[in-house]
């Protein structure tokens, strides 16, 4: 699920920011729902091996609590 809505922004360069602000809250949503991927994890690591195709549009400092 979380890759589906992943790629649907793989063409997104600059993310304006409110859009930004909710990208990043809907990413995070995704991953609370994810129980297998843990957001301690290194996130460009877990996106590349999910889809090796999927640039990597999230930094990790967003998800830290």
């Amino acid at each position: 699920m979380g890759c589906e809505i992943l790629l649907k922004f793989r063409d997104i360069v600059k993310i304006k920011h409110k859009a930004r602000k909710a990208f990043f809250e809907l990413i995070k949503n995704i991953f609370k729902v994810r129980k297998d991927i843990s957001l301690s994890k290194d996130l460009d690591f877990i996106l590349n091996k999910k889809n090796e195709q999927l640039p990597v549009l999230i930094n990790h400092k967003y998800f830290k609590s």
